[in-house]
């Protein structure tokens, strides 16, 4: 009897201690969540917590059935701290979400053409508690001078810029937040690209040279921080190729380390490369995105580009009747607005090849594939200017979707 008490008081000892340790460690594990949550949530966190608040009434439980009141004392306190910063974060996830939710509103209807609507939705956006207080109002500036600018009110988007400009230069603690600076960077584009509209060659110069002050000086203050210092040099890139930087965006996308685990840098680094006419470059950053299922066609439309610039117009046709096999309404669908990449010869054979697989396929196909395909014949007689043609496929279109925008159109362009 005696024996099995000893055995009994040795397993509850040994049991405290594990559940002392589990405690610690959890603990530790749950203020590192907590910070980790305050600086940026990300749903896995917010699983991760809930986990977390489960693990310590389970400890409470097991310590409550084997009376140890010492540990019951300390998982009460613990599982009453972990609730009160759980509620304040996930409060805080609430206001997040409603503020994305306002951020993708404004951007909807900006990029829709319908500004009333997005500079309604942008000061909302203005007037929400959100984190990062400080980068707020040069995201809300930035938007809003260019939203003038879509509409072709220059002079306002200037006096918006330069206040953007101004509230930077007057906080000395705004020059070291290198958030910020990106999106400063931003501004300092549009303002550039007004600038030069108007002829303003001496203020352009000053904020080119600005520009290229402020890039060096982000890259310097994110120096020391080696994966701060690679996204640094990604936004940088991407931002001078964007506004067609095209030498500026290649000096920054090729330093760039470990470009394979993120497929985006690759991509853009490859159209760098394109529009500066280093095409072998450009394919080996393209082949290593290929297979990717999201930039699989882009890669196609780059091949043909790449083996129409250094004049291999047979491969060029090859890889189009490849993507055309994968994608139908590919020569529709990936391209830039004026872009005229086949001469009328081409176009002709092409023309022709799509005729025939509509023709050949019209049983199997699908009416959604049926459409596509017939979208792109009108687009290619369009482009022959065969209009009579053109017209026949339009009622073939309308044979499959009696009402659908895409005969609208063609009827009003045609």
């Amino acid at each position: 009897m005696i024996l099995y008490n000893n055995r009994l008081i040795m397993h509850k000892f040994i049991i405290f201690y594990l559940i002392i340790i589990v405690q610690i460690m959890s603990t530790m594990y749950g203020i590192v969540l907590l910070v980790k949550l305050t600086k940026r949530i990300y749903v896995k966190r917010i699983i991760y917590l809930v986990v977390f608040l489960l693990l310590y009434i389970v400890i409470f439980i097991f310590s409550y059935r084997l009376d140890l009141r010492n540990i019951n004392i300390i998982s009460i306190a613990e599982l009453l701290i972990i609730i009160y910063y759980g509620i304040k974060i996930i409060r805080y996830y609430i206001i997040l979400k409603k503020s994305e939710k306002l951020y993708k509103k404004v951007l909807f209807y900006k990029n829709r053409n319908k500004f009333k609507r997005a500079l309604k939705y942008l000061e909302k956006y203005k007037q929400e508690k959100m984190k990062f207080q400080d980068i707020k109002p040069y995201v809300y500036l930035s938007h809003k001078g260019e939203i003038y600018k879509l509409q072709g009110n220059n002079d306002e988007a200037l006096q918006i810029y330069k206040r953007a400009l101004n509230l930077y230069n007057q906080d000395e603690d705004f020059q070291y937040h290198t958030n910020i600076q990106v999106y400063l960077m931003d501004i300092y584009f549009n303002l550039i690209e007004i600038l030069k509209e108007i002829n303003e060659d001496k203020q352009v110069k000053h904020y080119n040279k600005q520009l290229v002050l402020l890039v060096k000086k982000t890259l310097r203050l994110n120096s020391n921080h080696k994966l701060l210092y690679q996204k640094r040099l990604f936004e940088i890139g991407k931002l001078f190729y964007e506004y067609k930087y095209y030498k500026r965006s290649l000096k920054y996308l090729s330093k760039i380390k470990n470009r394979r685990k993120n497929c985006e840098i690759t991509y853009i680094l490859g159209l760098s490369y394109f529009h500066n006419r280093k095409y072998d470059k450009a394919l080996v950053e393209f082949n290593k995105v290929k297979n990717k299922k999201k930039y699989k066609m882009f890669v196609y439309y780059w091949y043909i580009r790449i083996n129409i610039e250094i004049g291999n117009r047979e491969k060029a046709f090859n890889n189009l009747i490849e993507a055309t096999n994968k994608e139908l309404d590919f020569y529709v669908q990936y391209r830039s607005p004026d872009d005229n990449y086949l001469p009328d010869t081409e176009k002709e054979k092409y023309l022709e090849f799509m005729i025939d697989r509509f023709k050949m396929e019209k049983r199997k196909l699908s009416r959604s594939k049926k459409a596509r395909i017939a979208d792109a014949i009108i687009f290619l007689l369009f482009e022959l200017e065969k209009d009579k043609e053109a017209y026949s496929y339009i009622q073939v279109l309308k044979s499959l979707y009696p009402v659908h925008k895409k005969i609208y159109y063609w009827q009003v362009i045609l």
